[in-house]
């Protein structure tokens, strides 16, 4: 059948679309092979051939609208080789360098990349390859305007896991760290893991919010950090504690006590009115009911007064007290280590609080009494305080009482007087009494209540607070009530021992999981409109930190609110009061606290997600990191590096080859020569890209008197031809610079000071910047002759081995019940209210953070007639006083003679504090094992032998001797005593 021309008309019109639609799909192919060629991710590769790359973590999954999948990973297909170290590889094209390839990313690091991945510790969308889709999040404004004109970048709101803020990259280190302080700088990392997350945790630890909040990982076993208020109303007049409850700061301006009462910015005209009335009401209640409630533990009579027996103790203590003599002591005997004083501005302990103006506080006779008492024995006073029995002494021969001495320092200055409190008026204490009881009872039956009191009946059934409104009703009643009910309803028994309250709950929600709360349930209110009214918004244009969190507050996202919380917590009550009772507003009290700590206590917070990864992923110590995480946690309680050092400095060295002559030979035992690697040696002397060797170098540098690190005058200019200084660093442990072995305790090194490229400082002995100084003008004082390095012999000792060089079991009962050690020490360790499992937790930190075992084996000692005769002639040399032992040391009930502070410890007890082996690297050379000390080598490693006539054998022999002589003192004493001969015949 022929086609008509309408079919074929139709033929070419098909033709012509088929041919439209080709040249259509040509060009669209053509534009997605440039467009696929010219795609983000290709920029960032070396070159093109390489594709997408991912790493795939079947075990990591992502939530998946209920569905757990496995993550996958595709971040270095743009971040190409930044597991590569850059100095290595220069030519690399490489967008970002990661900046921690020891901690992270590097294959020989503990979080290798093939392994962990990206999106663990960042989070953001792993499978995304184009930058905008990759859920980034700008760390300020700026960022976020440059990735947006660069990248075309947007806020996805339908990713539920948005990459951190570079500010915030630390919080994440939580769910795999439950532990925290495992996150502490160490000697293999003395770069900080996480120093903003750990400075949130120690901060969150030190404001005591664990008392209002559940916080997993913060281990304090329900202790308050604030004081116990049982006896305080019988310390502190009424007028004093209503001004310290109102406004903590305006006494103590540094103090960690939150304000509670004047919180008035987000009130309008009306609510700020009701606000101060009723706050008023709480406030004086507060101070009623402390005064009235109190227990106090009975005080001496008369504990002031130097010449009563109850504060003397003995008759030759007549002096009156000194405040100049308590100015010094408050520095000598370490309080300044956890205090701080308006007269030592360079005091920085933080474990306890401030105290300057204590006269202002303890005003009356009965509250210098109390201080005195509590500066005796704390414990007695509180048996749940941390703070340790200082152990005053009093000076038979000064004739001084040196708690009086302090006693009068502390009181002695008086100058802020509390702000006179505004009268009660009866009609606002009643409204708050019935706002309490008109959540239980209602309105009506409140009103009568109030009016009349409850009845014999009703008294009876009545549990609680309420038994306060017994008939008949008093305005005391009234106050005492409501102080129960505001002391529930602000928490102030989560930082403080109350009676009554010993079994209350904490009021705020549990932060646990604060880091992946649904952010639709934050409250934010209308503090938006806050923000805009009180001038914040205005502010974020110019100061980018406020920009930042400003946009988070706009988009509802919980780095906003925790920001706003942290500045004003009851903020989000803004235009929010009407219709509420002002017993549902917010509660939350304000702490003083800067920008930067608040965005530590944030990053702490962000990380409490408590749902960890796959298990395999959560860092599990090992038993010797396990017991020096757990120590860190008494350390830390105690404020214990506070006087002791643990670890000394450590700086890191780059110089050329020939900048350093050969150390001096010195003449030692083989068993106290030190032990390098060869491939350390070689490291050290081997140029890098710079032309400069590495090196890192442990121990101590020269301090000037005031307690500085001391720069002397070298030969050197710096490029602007000005002198470069020298510092003086005596090593504590060998080191290898150039190539050669530099021993511990030899001569200082003197390094230029562009020589040295990182200064890592001691971890502890904050303290002993105060300290040293006035050791030193104490000692030449004196009239003593030392040099400064000797000095440090009279302060607390550095706890660097502790675990290696003494006996578990003693350690235990020095920490429990610790005994002088150096008579020539300026201060005594004190003593603290230890449980036994702290202590015990304390010697396997020491013996971990050593590397030495629990269980060791003791010499045993022998009783055969050689040994028997060795001990003999090693105990001459012992007490020989022209040169050997009896010359410097105590010996049991022996001593030396001369002044106390040149006196060395008591070698009749050295074998049941002292390993042996310490002691025999002890007596071989004492410098290398404590640099500082000035005990001479009474046994030279060459040449003739001393003390032949005392003890014969060479200086090996005499050292072994000696040794066994010490472990097996009271042995041997034991052998040379015959009970037998005491006993009277009959």
């Amino acid at each position: 059948m022929p086609t008509p021309d309408r079919t074929h008309h139709n033929l070419n019109r098909l033709r012509a679309v088929f041919a439209v639609s080709a040249i259509a799909l040509l060009g669209v192919t053509v534009w997605a092979l440039v467009a696929d060629h010219r795609r983000e991710w290709r920029q960032y590769q070396a070159s093109d051939d390489r594709g997408i790359e991912q790493i795939v973590l079947p075990e990591l999954t992502v939530d998946y609208h209920f569905c757990q999948v496995g993550r996958t990973d595709r971040c270095v297909t743009c971040h190409q080789n930044i597991d590569v170290p850059q100095t290595d590889y220069l030519w690399l094209r490489r967008p970002y360098s990661h900046p921690r390839l020891d901690l992270y990313v590097g294959a020989d690091s503990p979080h290798p990349m093939a392994e962990f991945g990206c999106t663990i510790c960042h989070e953001g969308q792993g499978r995304a390859t184009e930058f905008r889709f990759a859920s980034h999040t700008p760390n300020d404004m700026n960022q976020r305007r440059a990735w947006r004109e660069r990248h075309d970048w947007f806020r996805d709101v339908d990713w539920d896991y948005p990459m951190l803020a570079r500010r915030f990259a630390e919080s994440r280190c939580l769910q795999c760290h439950p532990d925290v302080t495992d996150l502490e700088p160490s000697p293999r990392w003395p770069d900080p893991p996480a120093p903003k997350l750990m400075a949130g945790y120690h901060l969150v630890r030190q404001l005591g919010c664990f008392g209002c909040h559940e916080i997993e990982g913060v281990e304090f076993r329900g202790e308050p950090v604030g004081p116990s208020l049982r006896d305080v109303g019988s310390r502190l007049a009424r007028p004093f504690l209503a001004d310290w409850i109102a406004r903590p700061a305006r006494f103590r301006p540094d103090t960690r006590m939150p304000r509670l009462f004047g919180h008035e910015a987000h009130l309008d005209a009306v609510a700020r009115q009701k606000a101060r009335r009723l706050e008023a009401v709480e406030v004086d209640a507060l101070a009623q009911w402390l005064r009235d409630a109190c227990q106090p533990v009975a005080v001496p009579p008369s504990a002031t007064d130097s010449t009563s027996p109850s504060a003397a103790g003995s008759a030759s203590v007549h002096k009156d007290a000194s405040v100049e003599r308590g100015r010094r002591l408050l520095l000598t005997r370490g309080c300044l280590a956890c205090h701080k004083h308006d007269d030592y501005p360079r005091a920085t302990g933080t474990q306890g609080p401030n105290l300057s103006r204590l006269g202002s506080k303890y005003a009356t006779a009965r509250a210098a009494a109390w201080l005195a008492d509590w500066l005796r024995d704390p414990a007695r006073q509180s048996p749940r305080t941390r703070m340790p029995n200082p152990l005053l002494a009093r000076d038979a021969a000064a004739a001084n009482d040196p708690v009086a001495d302090l006693t009068a320092f502390l009181l002695a200055s008086a100058e802020w007087n509390p702000s006179p409190p505004s009268a009660l008026q009866e009609a606002d204490l009643d409204e708050l009494v019935q706002a309490h009881l008109a959540a239980r009872h209602g309105p009506d039956e409140a009103r009568r209540i109030v009016e009349q009191g409850l009845s014999d009946r009703e008294f009876a059934a009545t549990p609680g607070d309420e038994r306060e409104l017994a008939r008949p009703i008093t305005r005391r009643k009234k106050l005492h009530y409501v102080a129960r009910r505001t002391i529930a309803k602000r928490g102030c028994f989560g930082c403080h021992d109350i009676p009554g309250f010993e079994l209350a709950r904490p009021i705020g929600p549990a932060l646990s999981d604060w880091g992946r709360k649904d952010e639709s349930l934050l409250a934010f209110g209308r503090v938006e409109r806050l923000l805009a009214a009180d001038g914040t918004a205005d502010r974020a244009a110019t100061d980018h930190d406020v920009g930042f969190y400003l946009d988070a507050v706009r988009g509802r996202r919980r780095e906003g609110f925790l920001w706003q919380k942290l500045r004003e917590p009851r903020s989000f009550d803004y235009q929010k009061m009407a219709g509420r009772g002002f017993n549902e507003w917010l509660k939350m009290g304000r702490f003083s606290l800067d920008d930067a700590r608040r965005e530590a206590i944030a990053t702490f917070v962000l990380g409490l997600i408590a749902r960890p990864p796959a298990s395999k992923y959560v860092y599990r110590p090992d038993a010797a990191t396990r017991a020096i995480v757990e120590g860190r946690k008494v350390l830390d309680r105690h404020a214990c590096v506070e006087c002791h050092v643990l670890e000394m400095d450590r700086w890191r060295l780059a110089y050329e080859s020939d900048e350093f002559d050969a150390p001096p030979p010195i003449d030692q035992f083989d068993f106290m020569r030190p032990r390098i690697a060869r491939e350390r040696l070689d490291a050290s002397a081997r140029p890098g890209p710079d032309g400069r060797a590495r090196s890192e170098i442990v121990g101590m540098p020269r301090r000037t008197d005031d307690g500085q690190v001391a720069a002397l005058e070298g030969d050197k200019e710096d490029a602007q031809g000005e002198p470069l200084p020298v510092r003086a660093f005596t090593l504590w442990q060998p080191a290898a610079i150039a190539g050669r072995v530099w021993p511990a305790g030899g001569p200082e090194v003197l390094l230029y000071d562009d020589q040295i490229i990182r200064r890592y400082p001691a971890w502890g002995g904050a303290a002993l910047e105060l300290l040293y100084p006035a050791a030193l003008a104490e000692a030449r004082a004196a009239g003593a002759s030392v040099v400064g390095s000797e000095v440090w012999g009279r302060l607390p000792p550095p706890l660097v081995g502790e675990g290696a060089k003494v006996w578990p079991d003693w350690l235990a009962d020095h920490l429990l019940d610790p005994q002088p050690i150096r008579p020539g020490a300026m201060m005594r360790m004190p003593r603290y209210t230890l449980s036994l499992d702290e202590a015990n937790r304390l010697v396997d930190f020491f013996l971990a953070h050593a590397g030495a075992d629990r269980i060791v084996r003791r010499a045993t000692g022998s009783s055969s007639a050689p040994v028997a005769n060795r001990r003999d002639e090693a105990m001459r040399l012992l007490t020989d006083h022209k040169t050997f032992c009896a010359k410097c040391h105590v010996i049991g009930d022996s001593r030396p003679g001369g002044a106390t502070a040149t006196e060395g410890p008591d070698l009749a007890v050295a074998g049941r504090r002292l390993r042996g082996e310490y002691l025999r690297r002890w007596l071989a050379r004492p410098q290398m094992t404590l640099p500082y000390t000035p005990m001479p080598v009474n046994f030279p490693p060459s040449g003739e032998p001393i003390g032949q006539d005392l003890l014969p054998g060479d200086s090996r022999e005499q050292i072994d001797a000696m040794v066994d002589l010490l472990e097996q003192f009271d042995a041997y004493l034991r052998e040379k005593t015959s009970i037998g001969d005491m006993v009277p015949k009959s």
